[in-house]
Formats: structure tokens, sequence, C-alpha cells
């Protein structure tokens, strides 16, 4: 039976058949215990339903278990696993947007081309400057519920880096292992498919905006109603918090390119008594090179992706408002937070 070349420096390799031949490769560092390899293997060949044998779901093609036994990295607990690229749950498109149904089960992935699904023009877009000049990349094919030869590796490699920066406001997750499928089914001229496995805090955990809009649905069924000022006072915490997370990435010289608000957990730190994100989803990251103002320019990236996304919530709760009064808050608030990271710049 073939077998793949390791993407990283591992300890383990592990190949099994389910429904679909899978090779498991665990690397040096890795936490798991020989139960949790197994259910992963187990999962990810469809060799048992994951329907069956996970705690949640999160987004299209997440899937997430309580571990056997959390573990603390600086001061943070990690009591779960995440892995993702080992189905797909179907999505339904509304106003060209996609959401994925609550009781939606995961399905196996399949070479059908993701990118079909999406309907609107920024979907999956990523960009970045070299030598001053933006440059806009869009994927014209992304595999249903499974990741790419290209991808995975891009993803494994970028998430690998990041792991070992030494952050202070800012949290990333570690590579615990990752697998790649090889059947001829899964798999192109490019390479084999496959998906990752990390650790994340808890199962039940939200991404920032998921807990951003229950929090404002929370104030509106309370009060009835909701105002700018309500507004900014229920957002801006978790924005302060992705800020000066974000300077700290940046100072450790990498950016993510898309840090919007569905990209982070909002996790507490006991120790340090503060909020700090939790950033995931690393396949853009760039690091940052000699060239003084590509470098700018791309920290301006991560600060639109950040502040568009808080903007389309706000576009989100308040449709009434004018065109006019949307663009001065937009403005007003966009100077805010850029004030808010030069002046932590400054400190």
């Amino acid at each position: 039976m073939i077998q793949l070349q390791p993407l990283m420096h591992v300890e383990r390799t592990i190949i099994d058949k389910g429904t679909f031949t899978v090779q498991l490769d665990i690397p040096y560092g890795s936490t798991l215990t020989q139960p949790e390899i197994e259910r992963i293997m187990a999962m990810s060949s469809w060799q048992i339903d994951p329907n069956k044998n996970i705690d949640d779901y999160e987004g299209g093609r997440g899937v997430k278990f309580q571990r056997d036994n959390p573990i603390d990295k600086r001061g943070l607990e990690l009591a779960a696993l995440y892995i993702s690229g080992i189905g797909y749950r179907p999505m339904t498109i509304e106003e060209k947007l996609g959401y994925v149904e609550k009781d939606a089960l995961l399905l196996p992935p399949c070479k059908e081309n993701f990118m079909d699904h999406v309907v609107y023009d920024g979907a999956m877009m990523s960009a970045h400057y070299e030598n001053g000049v933006i440059i806009e990349s869009k994927p014209e094919f992304r595999a249903l519920g499974t990741y790419t030869a290209s991808e995975l590796e891009t993803k494994v490699a970028n998430t690998a880096l990041v792991s070992g920066l030494p952050l202070s406001n800012a949290r990333v997750p570690h590579i615990e292992a990752y697998g790649r499928y090889l059947d001829t089914s899964l798999s192109d001229e490019n390479g084999n498919y496959g998906f990752i496995v990390f650790p994340i805090p808890q199962v039940r955990i939200k991404r920032a905006d998921e807990v951003i809009q229950h929090s404002l649905l929370q104030h509106i069924s309370t009060s009835n109603q909701i105002s700018s000022i309500d507004f900014m006072n229920i957002t801006h915490p978790f924005m302060s918090s992705a800020i000066r997370g974000l300077l700290d990435v940046h100072k450790n010289g990498v950016v993510h390119l898309q840090p919007h608000l569905g990209n982070f957990y909002v996790v507490g730190i006991p120790e340090q008594k503060m909020n700090m994100p939790y950033f995931l989803d690393w396949h853009t990251m760039r690091t940052l090179g000699n060239d003084f103002m590509d470098n700018i320019l791309n920290v301006g990236v991560d600060l639109d992706a950040l502040i568009h996304s808080f903007h389309i919530l706000f576009a989100k709760f308040f449709t009434e408002v004018t065109q006019e009064e949307r663009r001065k808050f937009e403005e007003v608030t966009k100077t805010s937070f850029i004030g808010l990271y030069t002046k932590l710049l400054k400190a």
C-alpha cells in the first residue's frame, strides 16, 4: 500500500481503511491519546458514522468532540478537539449567502467543487500586497468537505509556524494530527485530499461573530430595541481584544489576511485576567518581509478584514438606517479602531 511523504516531522504514521483509506500523520509533540487516535481514524475513514460519534459541529466541514484529558497551553485549557476536512454539511443559499441548516448531518467528502455552491463574488477571496501592488486571489476549485493537497499542505505549514510564535495577547492552535485520503476518489493530479486536527478550548465554544449575534439578540429580546450605543457596548470588547491580538501577531512577523469575526474564538486566560482571540484558519497567512510599505499595507489588510466584518454585522442589525448614516458609522468606527491599534502600537 502506498504511503505518502509527511508534510512535517512526524512521530507516527497510521494507515487504516473504512469506506475510505486514510493515512494519519501524528507530529512530534502531539498530545493525542490512543483512544482519540482510534476515534479520529474511524470517523475520518467513515468506518463509523461521524454524526454518531461527535459532540458538536462547526460550520460546514468542522466537527468537535471532548478530549479524554484536557491540556494546558500557556494558561489556556484546551479540552476539545476540532477536525476539519472529513465531510460537509449541505448549505442553503439565501440572498447570495450560504447557511448550514441547524440539523444538517455531515456527509462524506467528495470531488464535487465547493466553488460551484458559492454565488457571491467576495467568497473565499484573499488579498495581499507585493511591491506595493494588491494581489487578489480566489480558488477555482475546492473539494467539497475536505482540503485539496495544496490547501492542506499550506494549512499545515502555516499552522505549524504560527503555533511556535511567542504570543502574549493572542493564542493559536497547534497541530495534533493531519490525515490524507489514499483513495483515487479523493485525490487528483495535484495530490491527495485531507483533513487537519487541532485542539480548541471547549466543545460548545462559538466563534466571535456567533457569540456577538447571540448577545445582540438577547439584548433585543430583553429591551425590544437596540441602539448604536448598545451595539458598540456589546461589540467593543470583542473588537478591542481582536485588535490587541492582531498587533501581537504583527509584532511577531506575520499577517493573517482574513482575521474576520468568524475566524477566531474569544477566550479567557485566568492568570492574565483578560480575554484574547484564539485565531484559526491560517491558510492565507503571510510573513512580513523587508519591504516596509508592503508590511504596512498588509497590516492594513488585516485591520480592514476585521473592521469590515464588524460593519457587516452592524448592517445586519440596522437595516433601516440610511446609506449616509451607515457611511458615517463606518467611517467613525474605522477611525476609532485604527486609532486604538495605533495607540497600542505606541504603548
